[in-house]
């Protein structure tokens, strides 16, 4: 007796992916392509595998950082700038303090700005200045037609950081700061200080210095001493110091009021002073401050208005008389000079500007209606207009809205806003011009995000991320579908643009490679600041330096693919999964299903670290419109290839 033969495959379809896209949140993705992922990355296409691996971090044992806090990140020729707990470390040293908030970075030539806080670091030569720094005479002041003369030796420098703190009491370890030129402060050592001369708290004055006998961090304070029964006067305890051993960061108060109180036999003393430091931890000559060239502005003549300047040029300097000169006829008075009596202050002035960059070795910013150029080669002067080609350059333009980012990219200089571009190009001030595009322009908040990947940049706009190569910007992001992203910050490690947005109050790290155009997703990671060096990506997030592109990091990683419909709108089944994959030693794999609109997965396959191989997971039958495969694991894994075998049913 015949049987008949009865096929086992009939009704079967195999559908096979040797290829795997990105993520892919729009409604349209197709088979292989990801409706999510952590930790994945497509370097190693049209093979699935995961990203390279971070190493964290850490202080050396000869630097000064100790990793408390950082909050900024920057690379320069391989030595990393790091901003933690309120101060600049470069190269593992310590500089100068700095305040609390987001920075902006730009390098022209060897000077590197630090903005907003107006602070310029010298990379070879480890030192920072204030940008915007000024002097103050406490004492009269000497003006010629032509020159400031100031008896104050060296002048006195406002802080970079600076507090008031009010104390009462009677004060008893103080003394001039400056007394006769003879006090000095350098490395963290004072000299030249009197024995401690002892006066009431009654005889101080409004504009008296008095010098801290302590300048720890965050707790600068001036001992004073206890009253006798008779208010005869301060009694000093006997381990008063005789000098200011702790003071080591130059720190000194400047009296600003004097609140005096009877209190029977004695007088209450209420004194309010400001604080300040001197600058780097030494007394700086003028020429530490200024430039010839350079234009100043002084103010805090009361007795010749006429002598508060804007922006006029320094002429010379002498250290030795502690003079500057300026042009003939600059000030009021006669060549015997006159006299104001003080306080008189001389600042070099920087414009406020919300975005900054470097272009052709000078700082370009912007700030208002303005955009600012510095003179060639020097960020601390911007309002030198003498009319040569090196000068200083600034223009008002008319555009509605807010400036949103500022980006040097092929010679030219790209100034934005959410729907323009001002675009500046030309060599010199008198040569630049400026062209207005109405284009997706950089979303407010993301300046940030503007990264040059091969001569094409990348920015994220109010409606995606964009690629502009010179002529009209086309978006890269459609994979992202609807879903809406602020607060981008990006980063390249030379092929691929690293991205940080959020969405709602979720953050989330992103990938695009731009040789694949695809895109992952790493992990939730907020990025504050990135910066490209040694042949790897650093990134600072939630407070950790990372480097990526090394070590021997082992992590969770998944990929969950778009639903697979089949081509088919009839109910589906699925039978069997076959998977090639490579599992390292010590790693694992796994893979899941769901069928529809189910929330959990089952999982129908788990395997640890052998060679690679092929992978046959039995499905069992499940009639389905649609369902989703998931694999996850830890450790290094490669995925080749993925074929579905399963049965279509009917339409219902």
């Amino acid at each position: 007796m015949f049987l008949p033969h009865l096929n086992p495959n009939k009704g079967k379809t195999k559908q096979q992916l040797v290829g795997f896209g990105g993520v892919n949140y729009s409604a349209g993705a197709s088979d292989g392509e990801l409706a999510e992922s952590l930790n994945l990355s497509s370097r190693m296409f049209p093979a699935l595998t995961q990203r390279v691996g971070r190493t964290e971090i850490t202080p050396k044992e000869e630097d000064s950082w100790r990793n408390i806090e950082p909050t900024g990140l920057f690379s320069w020729n391989g030595k990393l700038l790091i901003i933690d707990d309120g101060t600049i470390y470069y190269d593992g040293k310590k500089l100068v303090p700095i305040s609390e908030g987001e920075k902006q970075f730009a390098v022209v030539n060897t000077k590197l700005v630090i903005w907003p806080d107006k602070i310029m670091v010298d990379l070879e030569k480890s030192e920072a200045v204030q940008m915007d720094d000024y002097t103050t005479s406490l004492l009269a002041v000497q003006f010629t037609q032509n020159s400031i003369k100031m008896d104050v030796k060296p002048p006195i420098f406002k802080s970079m950081r600076d507090s008031m703190r009010t104390y009462p009491g009677y004060y008893y370890e103080y003394t001039w700061v400056y007394k006769e030129g003879d006090l000095n402060f350098s490395d963290g050592v004072w000299s030249g200080l009197e024995s401690h001369e002892l006066k009431e708290a009654r005889s101080l004055n409004i504009g008296d210095i008095i010098v801290p006998t302590s300048s720890e961090i965050g707790s600068y304070f001036i001992n004073w001493g206890s009253f006798t029964a008779d208010g005869g006067g301060v009694v000093i305890p006997e381990d008063a110091p005789l000098n200011f051993p702790e003071n080591k960061e130059g720190v000194y108060g400047v009296i600003k009021n004097v609140k005096k109180t009877e209190v029977e036999d004695y007088v209450k003393v209420d004194i309010t002073y400001d604080l300040f430091s001197i600058p780097l931890g030494e007394n700086k000559k003028w020429s530490d401050v200024f430039s010839v060239g350079q234009p100043v502005v002084i103010s805090g003549c009361t007795k010749y208005p006429d002598n508060n300047k804007g922006q006029i040029l320094i002429s010379s300097i002498d250290d030795e008389t502690n003079t500057l000169t300026f042009a003939d006829g600059t000030f009021a008075g006669d060549e015997s000079g006159t006299w104001e009596d003080g306080p008189v202050t001389i600042k070099r002035d920087i414009p406020d500007m919300d975005f900054i960059c470097e272009s052709e070795n000078r700082l370009w910013g912007c700030g208002d209606k303005t955009i600012y150029a510095s003179a060639l080669g020097d960020p601390l002067n911007f309002y030198d207009y003498s009319g040569v080609s090196t000068d200083a350059y600034a223009v008002a333009v008319g555009s509605d809205g807010a400036f949103t980012g500022i980006v040097s990219y092929s010679g030219s200089v790209l100034v934005f806003k959410d729907h323009m571009l001002h675009k500046v190009i030309g060599s010199y001030p008198a040569e630049y011009a400026i062209y207005s595009y109405e284009i997706p322009g950089i979303q407010a908040g993301s300046h940030k995000s503007a990264v040059i990947i091969n001569e094409a940049l990348y920015y994220k706009a109010r409606d995606g991320v964009y690629v502009y190569t010179g002529s009209t910007p086309y978006r890269i992001s459609n994979a992202f579908g609807v879903r809406s992203f602020t607060n981008a910050s990006a980063g390249t490690d030379g092929r691929n643009y690293y991205i940080s947005m959020k969405e709602g109050e979720t953050w989330g790290l992103w990938v695009y490679d731009a040789a694949t155009s695809l895109w992952m997703r790493e992990d939730e990671s907020h990025v504050v600041d990135f910066s490209q060096a040694d042949g790897g990506l650093y990134f600072l997030s939630n407070n950790k330096i990372y480097l990526s592109g090394g070590g021997d990091e082992v992590f969770l990683w998944f990929a969950e693919f778009s639903p697979f419909y089949e081509g088919t709108q009839n109910r589906k089944a699925p039978g069997r999964l076959l998977i090639r994959l490579e599992i390292s030693t010590g790693a694992w794999a796994a893979l899941s299903i769901r069928h529809d609109n189910e929330k959990t997965w089952q999982m129908v396959w788990r395997s640890i670290g052998k060679k690679e191989g092929s992978y046959l997971v039995p499905v069992l039958p499940h009639r389905c419109d649609k369902y989703q495969i998931r694999l996850e694991g830890k450790g290094n894994v490669i995925l080749h290839g993925l074929t579905r075998i399963y049965k279509t049913k009917s339409e219902v």
